[in-house]
């Protein structure tokens, strides 16, 4: 079970910083390869491993030859091939002021450290016959990290940094075991909800955060999670229950919500979130559940302005028309009639404004303005109402704001209003009233 030293060569030609050069490059037989380099490595010949477990576990015809024996027929030792990868685990201990990080693998007939494994090579574990590969090109290098020795030891005044630097970043990723380590455990807390904006192709995912207690913590995290706390360990399990439940309200609020592959992460299409003002109910429903929204400024595509649009409108009256002249700014971007009678059209409650970002239009804005922006006419900054609009100035009129709405001639404003009302006028005397 080996590939060719040339195979390696070309991939790591084309992939590493000495592409072109690679193979003139001169590495001593005491030198340890750079990082980087074992990583390309790892990153190339692990799939290549675990096609060939997979293709030939449980085959009766896979054979070992010992280091150092002849490649004789009696030298040769049947082993089997598992398929199913595995993956190191740790155990951290304190005894007599020193702090021991111990390199672990747990396989179907033992819990053994990584320096039993009885092959030399970094790629595969070896016991009683049975040979694994790892899970992860990252498991190869960090086994390696830990040989000869199997572990590590800290003393005390190294073990803070150590655990915020090395053992908590871990933890996300692999069981980390603590043995009379002083912790404090916190269990059955409820966690608060918080989403997190992002982008992929035509799709807005909705990424759940959970906040237990100042800590964040996402739905694709272990169930147990461990954090400093002055000069202990911090061990947070998940209440896996509630977060279930309060995410199910999320996903609740649109039936095309999907998920994809990589996680709990609710994805909805474009198209989907801007259709009939969707995203703005969705912002008013999680505001009632409490719920933070954030990741707004890193979207390209779903860029929604956070401003609120500021609306100064002065209506003057003519002999046979009014004049509205419109002033709408979302922070500093200036939005003009014709932008927002297009949005008024294709029903939106955004204008796309000229810094790439959304507008957005609120729903009691609309209600109150729609009605002016649909009967005037008007392009740039001015709006032109016939005579005949009356009503929509007399309503604008009565439900005035004075930091938006400026009427000129306001003294007119009851003779306009005299003029476009029907007087009662009492029946002539010789009206019969018949009852039909």
């Amino acid at each position: 079970m080996a590939f060719g030293k040339t195979e390696v060569s070309r991939y790591l030609d084309r992939n590493s910083p000495f592409s072109g050069i690679w193979e003139n490059i001169v590495q001593s037989h005491s030198e340890d390869l750079p990082e980087e380099t074992r990583q390309l490595m790892a990153e190339y010949l692990l799939p290549k491993y675990k096609k060939l477990f997979q293709d030939w576990a449980g085959a009766g015809f896979v054979y070992h030859l010992p280091t150092g024996k002849p490649f004789v027929t009696a030298q040769l030792a049947q082993v089997q091939l598992m398929e199913k990868p595995i993956h190191p685990e740790f155990e951290v201990s304190y005894a007599k002021g020193k702090y021991t990080v111990d390199c672990r693998i747990k396989l179907p007939l033992a819990d053994l450290n990584i320096t039993e494994n009885e092959l030399d090579s970094p790629f595969l574990f070896k016991y009683h016959q049975q040979v694994f590969v790892w899970q992860q090109p990252k498991d190869v290098l960090l086994v390696e990290s830990f040989l000869p020795n199997g572990k590590k030891e800290l003393g005390e005044d190294e073990w803070p940094a150590f655990l915020q630097e090395w053992i908590l970043p871990l933890s996300k990723d692999y069981p980390v075991h603590f043995t009379n380590v002083k912790k404090e455990e916190w269990k059955d807390l409820k966690p608060e909800l918080k989403i997190l904006l992002k982008e992929k192709g035509e799709y807005l995912l909705f990424q759940p955060i959970f906040h237990y207690k100042g800590y964040d913590i996402s739905n694709t995290d272990r169930t147990k999670l461990y954090f400093p706390l002055a000069d202990k360990l911090l061990v947070v399990h998940r209440n896996t229950k509630v977060e279930n439940e309060l995410l199910a309200r999320i996903e609740a609020l649109h039936s095309g919500f999907v998920k994809p592959a990589e996680g709990q992460v609710l994805a909805l299409r474009g198209k989907e979130v801007l259709r009939n003002n969707w995203f703005f109910l969705f912002m008013d429903a999680v505001k009632d559940m409490n719920t933070t929204v954030y990741g707004f400024e890193a979207l390209k595509h779903f860029r929604f302005n956070t401003a609120k649009p500021s609306t100064k409108i002065f209506i003057s009256s003519h002999t046979d028309w009014f004049d509205a002249k419109v002033e709408i700014h979302f922070g500093d971007q200036k939005v003009t009639v014709e932008e927002v009678k297009k949005a008024l059209v294709n029903k939106q409650q955004f204008v796309q404004l000229d810094d790439g970002t959304l507008g957005i239009l609120p729903e009691e804005w609309v209600k109150k303005y729609a009605l002016l922006f649909r009967v005037g006419d008007g392009k740039a900054d001015n709006i032109k109402l016939s005579k005949y609009h009356f009503s929509v100035i007399e309503e604008l009129y009565l439900q005035r704001d004075e930091q938006e709405l400026f009427f000129q001639l306001e003294e007119k404003y009851e003779r306009l209003k005299d003029n476009h009302e029907i007087k009662p006028i009492p029946a002539p005397s010789h009206l019969q009233e018949v009852l039909r």
